[in-house]
């Protein structure tokens, strides 16, 4: 199985907008964050992955591919489309899709993100589900959860509602976060998806839209999920993976 990881843009490593470099490559204890998640997507099954980023941050990128421990694992592409108005996550993800053999499907992801959980167990999910697949954690007592939508699901986790919730309040404490597998007969209805002028900003937005056509399973995961946007949230996780005696 392969993956694509999407890298956000840049994020803020001290205060104001001096220090700025891709989200992935914030150093969180000794090493850029993209690297832990290739341990967490390596760790638990993946076999290769493609990282796509703008194009400015991809000589910061092509830097860190030359030295990393999976050189020859990862392939490193750029946005494109900078120039033709075709731009966001979506159409960055069908442009790799469209040129790639997927015939396991893939899981996307996203650069700034950080999960601890098991993923094997959501590899082996995925193969047990014919259909789309995507990570939800419960957020209890109205807490708070940077997600990509909110799910109602069946007792054999089968979704049946999903929302991008614009409001931005939680309605339901299944959360949707931004991990999931596209099996390779849903890879294009993403081209179908664009070319109806829907929003290629969001992941959440095309899950909102897919599922209707083709099944979307809920995989329930217990763990922590991380979103590194500064030096705040990047010292949250440091502290996290100190804790577990990672770093």
């Amino acid at each position: 199985m392969q993956a694509v990881v999407l890298d956000p843009g840049t994020a803020a490593t001290s205060k104001g907008s001096a220090g700025r470099l891709p989200g992935a490559l914030i150093d969180i204890g000794g090493r850029p964050l993209i690297e832990h998640q290739l341990d967490f997507l390596f760790g638990g099954g993946i076999e290769s992955a493609c990282v796509c980023t703008g194009q400015d941050g991809y000589g910061a990128f092509r830097d860190w591919l030359r030295s990393c421990d999976y050189t020859g694992r990862v392939e490193l592409v750029t946005d494109n489309n900078h120039n033709s108005g075709d731009t966001g996550p979506l159409h960055d993800l069908g442009t790799i899709l469209g040129r790639g053999n997927f015939t396991d499907g893939v899981v996307v992801t996203a650069g700034n993100r950080y999960f601890d959980f098991p993923f094997s167990g959501f590899v082996e999910f995925c193969k047990d589900h014919d259909g789309d697949s995507v990570v939800i954690m419960n957020v209890k007592n109205g807490g708070k959860a940077v997600r990509c939508g909110m799910a109602a699901i069946t007792a054999n986790e089968r979704i049946i509602s999903f929302s991008v919730d614009p409001g931005g309040k939680t309605h339901t404490p299944l959360v949707a976060l931004p991990l999931l597998h596209l099996s390779a007969e849903t890879i294009p209805y993403i081209g179908r998806y664009l070319s109806e002028g829907n929003d290629a900003g969001c992941i959440g937005s095309f899950l909102e839209w897919s599922y209707r056509f083709r099944p979307l399973f809920a995989y329930k995961a217990e763990g922590k999920h991380f979103r590194i946007t500064n030096a705040a949230s990047a010292k949250k996780i440091a502290s996290h993976f100190e804790k577990s005696g990672r770093i």
